[in-house]
């Protein structure tokens, strides 16, 4: 991958991550907290995947984005084990939110999905801009 096409892609996997964002806070207004709280986990997604786009990475599943974060992040102290923690609990909630019918979630619950996403972006955002790449 060369880095005109690395900062493409990640530029690409950012201006993902605001729709998402923006779109969570629309359907958080419009009462539909389940898929808030899906849309939410997919913000933070496409910000982990532009983290690791820095180092040339890409994941195939959630585990491998966690476990490829952790190695290349958390130990390297740029990211705090608390965020990659809140990534996994707001993938536990997306797949609740999308697979099960009896999962309900209020409004509280989906503000604070989106709130832990947002922190988690800001935290990734700050990152890229200490490392050049926004």
């Amino acid at each position: 991958m060369t880095v005109e096409n690395k900062r493409r892609d990640l530029s690409l996997e950012m201006l993902r991550c605001a729709r998402n964002l923006a779109d969570a806070q629309v359907l958080l207004g419009e009462q539909s907290h389940e898929t808030a709280v899906s849309v939410a986990y997919y913000a933070a997604l496409h910000a982990a995947r532009a983290l690791l786009l820095t180092q040339g990475l890409e994941a195939r599943t959630h585990a491998g984005l966690v476990h490829l974060l952790r190695i290349h992040f958390v130990q390297t102290e740029r990211l705090a084990t608390e965020q990659v923690t809140a990534l996994s609990q707001l993938f536990a909630q997306r797949q609740d939110a999308d697979c099960d019918a009896a999962t309900t979630f209020t409004a509280a619950m989906a503000e604070n999905a989106l709130s832990r996403a947002r922190a988690f972006v800001d935290d990734v955002r700050a990152i890229l801009q200490s490392e050049g790449y926004l």
